[in-house]
């Protein structure tokens, strides 16, 4: 009897630390890749950034730590709206809590409800959240019960993975390299989308401003400073007039809002961008990144770090120079050339 139970024990376990092998293996590669410096290793930050996939593309932390030292952690995820920030932020301060927490306002109006059409990106940040009660609150907060069991068991989501991989669809959502930091970086020029800038507000009370707010709240109860950014990109009138109101909160919590909109001579759409929609390239991320260093810089002040965290931020800056350097050539030069 006692011989049986040992075996039913040990197939037991054997069966599910093999369920656990198999989940893992069927997560997505490209959200490993964006987040394994931030919940595998152990660095402290200055700062984490927050949003769309507009600031994704636009702030590169390797870039700031060059420049003024900051260590920062890109946490941009593609598509993701306000109210999944929120958890998003909730879920890093679990590991790291920074001096400054800087928060893209994109998609302000932008509903978690009424965004089923692009939940699946969000794989490119949940599959590589360790699971624990704070992750399985925000699948239940953010998502419908037929989309929850893939963001806690990948595995039920990707039986069809083999397929995708033999067909060779199983693109990247986002590109993000270690070293990068969570950042993204794509070459490229692209001829913009229409833009006509307005500075009409619209204050419509939003679930996107509702979220905002809290993200605010939980900075201050963490003893972060929050930071509201707008980067720019060529939004219709309507989404901006409802980032332009962000002003407005701004304002009512006493906290620093950074419209980039606004800020003549920054960005320019036709040289700066990599698609129509305007995800910035590295010209227009290191323009967008200096500009923001040189504020954090002062928010941060006098700081200090250990020797094996500047030998580990000097390795990630040789192999983002390397890698910039490649990619302006492979840019810049003519095809024959280059051949």
């Amino acid at each position: 009897m006692k011989a049986k139970i040992i075996y039913l024990v040990s197939w037991m376990t054997l069966f599910i630390v093999g369920l656990i092998c198999l989940n893992g293996f069927f997560l997505r590669k490209d959200a490993q890749m964006k987040y394994e410096h931030f919940f595998e290793a152990d660095h402290s930050y200055d700062v984490l950034f927050f949003g769309t996939s507009h600031v994704m593309d636009a702030v590169y932390p390797t870039e700031l730590y060059k420049q003024y030292g900051i260590r920062s952690y890109n946490l941009g995820n593609p598509a993701e709206t306000l109210e999944a920030s929120y958890y998003t932020m909730k879920i890093a301060f679990k590991y790291h809590v920074p001096k400054i927490a800087v928060i893209d306002v994109a998609y302000v109006d932008k509903r978690q409800d009424e965004s089923r059409g692009t939940i699946p990106l969000s794989h490119a940040f949940y599959d590589a959240v360790p699971f624990s009660m704070t992750k399985a609150e925000t699948v239940f907060s953010l998502f419908p019960p037929d989309m929850r069991a893939e963001f806690l068991f990948p595995l039920v989501s990707y039986h069809m993975r083999w397929e995708e991989w033999v067909m060779g669809t199983d693109s990247p959502v986002c590109e993000c390299e270690p070293y990068m930091m969570g950042a993204e970086m794509r070459t490229g020029h692209a001829e913009p989308d229409p833009f006509v800038r307005t500075d009409r507000m619209n204050t419509d009370e939003t679930p996107g401003k509702k979220a905002l707010r809290s993200m605010i709240h939980l900075c201050r109860e963490n003893h972060v400073i929050p930071v509201l950014v707008g980067i720019p990109f060529p939004a219709p009138e309507e989404k901006q007039a409802m980032m332009n109101s962000v002003a407005v909160i701004a304002r009512e919590e006493d906290v620093c809002f950074l419209n980039l909109f606004d800020v003549s001579g920054l960005i320019d759409f036709k040289t700066d961008c990599y698609d129509a929609a305007s995800h910035l390239n590295p010209d227009g991320a290191i323009k967008v990144s200096a500009y923001l260093g040189e504020y954090l810089k002062e928010l941060i002040g006098e700081q200090t770090s250990a020797k094996d965290e500047d030998a580990f931020w000097q390795r990630q800056m040789r192999q983002y120079q390397e890698t910039l350097k490649h990619m302006w050539l492979e840019q810049l030069l003519p095809h024959k050339e280059r051949e």
